[in-house]
């Protein structure tokens, strides 16, 4: 079966890719052409033997899903431009979760699968959970190493601390309530949202009389309720808190200017306007989302664009050119004396892990919520 060759090109061309990308931090164009190519060519056979075009539809429509969503991912900075070819390569050869592996071992349940061409995306969501760890464990690293950042998280806890506690005992307070009158429990959030719009002094009132009745009403079941939410909203609060504060220091390093070498990947964009030098931050996923929920995709379109002449990209994968570094060094009158770079991490073998967990897990991911 077709479906079979499809499984074993793309586990042979991700261990490929993995090992240049872990040896030389590179995806080479000839192996994800080559895929690519060959993808078409057997989508092409495919179509012919069952007498319908949809496999190569399918094909072309699941390559480009994948080029868009690796292709914004690499103007964040967040994937280099070998790990779009490469994941839109494999797109093509594998439109939808075969789940190989599953079917190969008869697992008793039968394997849910969908027949949209939307594996890229459930691709690309494993392979950022399966690189999580190795993140986890480089922020762990940071915090030992920079005992500042606990002290940050520390006074950070202790402002949005106060807001945690005041939205749980509220929740609490306002479902005990509801429940009492009675109402459905669908307003409870609609309600706690519009007391949140209340102003400040007001708000604080509403809050602690709220307290007082669901107290006064259930004391043990407030008090429980209280804590199960808190609890969780903390925790998490907490780890996010370290993992942001932690990131400038287990993704980035200062260098200094002498030592810049080819390969090196700036943080920012270096430009040079009018003789000048300037740094200019990438747009932010969370700004992005923003502009597009506001329907202000002129406005991200803008962000993307970079004016000047750029000197350095943190966008490539290849960071810093020779000719660029000896650039950099001759403009030291200008420049920093330090420049910020970024740690990187080989994100093929994450590709590569993810790839064979779908071929396990079929398309649970999608089940949930199709």
């Amino acid at each position: 079966m077709l479906i079979f060759s499809y499984f074993f090109l793309t586990l042979i061309s991700l261990i490929i890719a993995t090992y240049t990308d872990l040896k030389e931090r590179m995806v080479y164009n000839k192996l994800t052409y080559s895929i690519a190519i060959i993808a078409i060519i057997l989508k092409i056979i495919e179509s012919i033997q069952t007498q319908t075009i949809e496999p190569i539809f399918l094909s072309i429509s699941a390559g480009i899903i994948a080029f868009v969503f690796g292709w914004l991912l690499w103007k964040l900075g967040v994937w280099a431009g070998g790990d779009v070819k490469l994941v839109t390569a494999i797109a093509l050869l594998n439109p939808i979760n075969y789940a190989i592996i599953g079917k190969f071992l008869n697992f008793p349940n039968p394997l849910i699968t969908i027949s949209l061409p939307l594996f890229a995306i459930t691709l690309i969501i494993y392979s950022s959970m399966s690189v999580m760890p190795i993140g986890f464990l480089m922020s762990i690293t940071a915090i030992f190493k920079h005992k500042e950042i606990l002290t940050k998280v520390k006074q950070n806890l202790i402002e949005k601390g106060k807001q945690l506690i005041s939205l749980s005992v509220l929740l609490a307070g306002v479902k005990i309530i509801i429940e009492t009158i009675p109402l459905d429990t669908f307003f409870i959030l609609p309600i706690v949202i519009l007391i949140g719009f209340l102003p400040k002094k007001i708000r604080l009132i509403t809050i602690i009389l709220t307290v007082i009745v669901g107290t006064i009403l259930a004391l043990e079941t407030f008090l429980f309720n209280s804590i199960t939410i808190c609890l969780p909203l903390l925790t998490v609060y907490t780890f996010w808190k370290l993992y942001s504060e932690s990131k400038q220091y287990a993704f980035r390093e200062k260098i200094l200017l002498k030592n810049l070498e080819e390969g090196m990947i700036p943080d920012k964009y270096i430009i040079e306007k009018n003789g000048v030098i300037e740094f200019t931050e990438r747009p932010s996923i969370k700004r992005v989302i923003k502009n597009i929920m506001n329907n202000k995709i002129e406005t991200t379109l803008k962000d993307f664009k970079i004016k000047g002449n750029i000197i350095g990209n943190p966008s490539i994968a290849g960071g810093f050119t020779q000719e660029q570094v000896d650039e950099l060094k001759s403009k030291q009158g200008k420049m920093p004396k330090e420049i910020i770079v970024r740690k990187t991490m080989a994100f093929v073998p994450a590709i590569l892990l993810g790839y064979i967990l779908l071929q396990f897990t079929g398309d649970i991911l999608w089940a949930i919520f199709i």
